[in-house]
């Protein structure tokens, strides 16, 4: 069991680092992630160094026990055959010999197929630790419907490992509205709008779509209807066209650069030398930060989804690019009922409505115009914002 779970920490350690060089080097670290894994690595040879050594006695006693009995079955059967009775025969002495040696050789072979079988049961129970878990499916709904986008929250809460992450949600949010949510980190954002898409269920309340509760819709039918563009844009070792259209490898390319071009990335995508026909490496490596989190937002978009959540993905642009894909959503008259999780005060002030979340409960909602003359966390968020705008404007000038 030790050495599994050696060697199961020097996978982890190798996998981070290979996948996460760039930051290693970044930071100028790699001599602490060498000694890192040098100092697993000599765990790991203590280890199997001591249950080798067990073994190797194990085995040592083993074959001695073995050959005792034979080197005396064998100075017998050679004793009789050459007394001068003649007790015995030659023949007979081979083939009582070979008797003894063709029954405890499968005795000791025996005990070698235990020990095998003893590491193989503790692999097994490794494997089954996974394999044992509750799948997320056997939780399921039965409907499978078109909706609308009509999201109710009724006094829904959600707690992970006995800590409520929301509190007591009540919300309303009809077809086609556009909702900003602002919090600070650790508010609940996140779990708020996966709660939608059933990635958790609520601990107390209930969630309706359409005036059906999300728990009985099946997640598969529910999740083809939502777009998420999510926080960390994740890309797969696939062409960009792939990556976009990932929910139906049918759509046309012309609806893949539609989406694109809302989500102010076809220029980028044009100006490589394959097109949409590139492919990007692991986790999208091969492109920028910006480019990824774009081609996520496309891939959100590329279908019409009658709900859109972006979870924190227009933040991580600049200003500018996140204005123009606002107005291009706007162009396009996408009616989709829209959620964005969002720290700029110029991003949610476009939302048809903003939800303040403060430790897991809303604290306040209405228009920018509104909630911008309440003492509140937006007008704290607003004044620092505008405060820092106006000094680069001051430096620009």
């Amino acid at each position: 069991m030790k050495i599994e779970e050696i060697e199961g920490e020097l996978t982890s350690i190798t996998q981070e680092n290979l996948t996460g060089i760039r930051v290693v080097k970044a930071f100028a670290n790699e001599k602490y992630e060498n000694d890192k894994f040098d100092k697993n690595m000599d765990n790991y040879y203590k280890v199997v160094k001591r249950i080798n050594l067990k073994m190797s006695f194990f085995w040592s006693l083993s074959d001695l026990l073995i050959f005792i009995p034979l080197m005396i079955a064998l100075w017998r059967t050679i004793d009789l055959a050459l007394s001068p009775v003649a007790a015995l025969s030659a023949s007979s002495a081979v083939g009582i010999f070979m008797l003894i040696q063709n029954t405890l050789w499968p005795v000791r072979n025996l005990g070698r197929t235990i020990s095998e079988i003893g590491r193989t049961s503790i692999a097994c129970k490794r494997i089954n630790e996974i394999l044992n878990k509750k799948e997320e499916y056997d939780n399921d709904g039965t409907i499978e419907k078109n909706i609308s986008g009509d999201i109710v929250f009724s006094n829904v809460s959600y707690k992970y490992e006995n800590e409520y992450v929301l509190k007591n949600i009540n919300l309303h949010i009809k077809p086609g509205e556009k909702i900003a949510l602002i919090g600070r980190t650790g508010s609940g954002k996140s779990t708020l709008v996966h709660l939608i898409n059933r990635m958790f269920d609520p601990s107390e309340g209930e969630i309706l779509i359409d005036s059906v509760p999300t728990t009985s819709y099946k997640k598969h039918s529910l999740r083809r209807q939502i777009g998420v563009a999510m926080q960390e844009a994740f890309l797969f070792s696939r062409t960009i066209k792939d990556n976009i259209r990932i929910s139906d490898l049918n759509i046309s390319l012309d609806d893949v650069r539609r989406s694109a071009k809302i989500a102010c990335i076809d220029d980028d995508i044009m100006g490589f030398a394959q097109g949409y026909d590139t492919l990007v490496g692991e986790r999208g490596v091969t492109l920028s930060g910006g480019q990824k989190q774009r081609v996520a937002i496309a891939r959100a978009l590329v279908c019409a989804h009658p709900i859109i959540i972006f979870d924190d993905s227009l933040s991580a642009l600049d200003t500018e690019t996140d204005l123009k894909i606002q107005q291009a959503l706007d162009k396009e008259q996408i009616r989709a009922t829209t959620i964005i999780i969002t720290h700029r005060i110029v991003t949610a002030r476009k939302a048809d409505r903003i939800i303040i979340l403060e430790d897991g409960c809303i604290s306040a909602s209405g228009t920018h115009q509104e909630l911008i003359k309440q003492d509140g966390l937006y007008q704290a968020i607003y004044n620092i914002q505008a405060a820092i705008q106006q000094s680069g404007d001051d430096k620009d000038a």
